[in-house]
């Protein structure tokens, strides 16, 4: 039986943007193929880095999710986050792994509006409100991805108990982020 996909709650990537994000899951070979190659080569591959994640997956650990920037009007991924992870989950015979898609227009801007639905800002990334539930839906199936309804709290944490404690996640993910 092999490993699981333990998610990391990752408040980097759950908070951000939540207006224009799906959590979905794919297959990791689904995921590097989608991605394809960078320019005309294949992606540069740490073995350290996927020792590393194979033995936080083996013993139970929690990992961060995967996730895509994807523009759903020119059909294109132009972002992502996690190619040593699925590289990993198929090496260690994964059959999904947890992948947050957002929606991303990169030519065009979009109105961000508080809990309220008064606007306060404009953004690349796509309210799905905007896109529309059906359009959302054909998206995902475009990039082979199966919408979940959100991260499941781990059996190790308690109903009552506060659901995550904070603690530094991902600094790839970090430090992708503060570069959008």
């Amino acid at each position: 039986m092999p490993p699981k996909f333990i998610v990391a709650p990752a408040r980097e990537l759950t908070g951000y943007h939540p207006e224009a994000q799906v959590h979905t899951e794919m297959s990791p070979e689904h995921f590097l193929w989608k991605l394809g190659t960078v320019g005309d080569e294949e992606f540069y591959v740490s073995r350290g880095s996927v020792a590393a994640l194979k033995q936080r997956m083996m013993t139970g650990q929690e990992i961060d999710p995967l996730f895509l920037d994807y523009n759903p009007f020119q059909k294109k991924i132009v972002g992502h986050e996690g190619r040593h992870r699925a590289l990993t989950a198929v090496e260690l015979g994964i059959e999904k792994v947890p992948v947050i898609v957002y929606f991303y227009d990169e030519h065009g801007y979009h109105d961000v509006k508080n809990k309220e639905g008064i606007v306060y800002d404009q953004s690349h990334y796509i309210p799905l409100e905007e896109l529309g539930e059906d359009r959302v839906n054909r998206e995902l199936a475009h990039l082979g991805a199966e919408r979940t309804s959100a991260y499941r709290r781990p059996a190790s944490q308690p109903a009552g108990k506060r659901l995550y404690a904070p603690r530094d996640l991902s600094v790839h993910v970090r430090r992708h982020r503060r570069q959008v």
